[in-house]
């Protein structure tokens, strides 16, 4: 018996909503539509949106599945990087889903990680250390950061979820102790977290740092070929993405794999591979092991979907 479900990929910047029919342990993306979460106040609007163009295709959805960047908490989430909280009571009575349920989007990410094609990856370390049973880990930036790994349990899989964005950022020299205090008094903050230099916004934070000038992202990232410093900008958020991985690799033991995730890298794939590695395995004790880890960039957008997917018919 086939069952439609709603799933999103829910981000502080867009959104992604898709249909998907399952049937048994399989499952079809029917019809997908990518919204600005930034220009909705309430994330009902979205979904009543996408459940009319779902009934117009003759699919009668009641449950909806979302990964949502913020930790869950008794059934709602307020989202890191937007003022939009999601809330299931809520949601419930503003909606036709009378089935509802948030999980974070790295969580999403990764229960798409074992079932994803190669033509979804590119290979930024080809490592040595492929163990079928052995932890697997996903850090990714985009509107904030976010991390998650995976462990074997038996025949099953288990995704353990963390809010390690929001760890404590320490420099290791002048440059980055300076760019700190710039980011400390820019965001007036006593304490600079890892996603405030590894995001869209941290980057905008290191160029602005670097030339007195504000630029989005998205400026920055056009202008690497011709500007020094966006170029450099990049650079620095590069080596700071190495160095997180490379804590995180060593926090969770990552033989099985680190996977490399969200918007930032999927379009900025230019980086110096040479230069990432050398940072990620600096390390007077483990800089072998941390070479043998394999490494992979997520270039498929539809992974959350794919991994949303999984967890369906997997968990529910």
């Amino acid at each position: 018996m086939k069952r439609s479900v709603i799933v999103g990929d829910i981000g502080g910047t867009n959104s992604t909503l898709a249909l998907i029919v399952v049937s048994g342990k399989t499952f079809e993306i029917n019809q997908v539509k990518k919204y600005r979460t930034i220009d909705h106040k309430d994330f009902a609007e979205i979904i009543n949106d996408f459940y009319s163009l779902c009934m117009k295709s003759g699919h009668n959805v009641g449950e909806g599945v979302f990964a949502v960047a913020g930790r869950v908490d008794d059934n709602r989430v307020e989202m890191s990087n937007t003022s939009l909280v999601l809330d299931i009571k809520i949601l419930s009575k503003k909606t036709h889903l009378k089935k509802i349920e948030l999980i974070n989007d790295f969580t999403a990410i990764a229960y798409s990680i074992e079932s994803l094609p190669r033509k979804s990856l590119e290979v930024i370390n080809q490592g040595s250390k492929h163990q079928y049973d052995s932890v697997k880990a996903i850090i990714g930036a985009g509107t904030g950061l976010g991390k998650a790994f995976l462990v074997k349990n038996g025949e099953k899989t288990d995704v353990m979820k963390s809010e390690g964005g929001h760890e404590d950022f320490a420099p290791c020299d002048d440059k980055e102790a300076k760019l700190e205090e710039f980011i400390k008094k820019k965001h007036n903050v006593e304490m600079v977290e890892w996603e405030d230099v590894l995001s869209g916004r941290g980057i905008e934070s290191i160029y602005e740092f670097l030339t007195n000038n504000e630029l989005t992202s998205a400026e920055i990232s056009s202008r690497k070929k011709t500007d020094k410093y966006a170029r450099l900008a990049f650079e620095m958020f590069y080596k700071f993405f190495a160095r997180a991985a490379k804590n995180f690799a060593l926090e969770v033991l990552s033989e099985g794999g680190m996977y490399l995730a969200g918007g930032i890298i999927e379009k900025n794939l230019d980086f110096d591979k040479t230069k990432f590695m050398k940072e990620f395995t600096k390390n007077e004790r483990y800089s072998k092991y941390l070479s043998e880890i394999p490494i992979y960039a997520i270039i498929d957008y539809g992974a959350s979907i794919y991994g949303l997917g999984n967890y369906i018919v997997n968990h529910k």
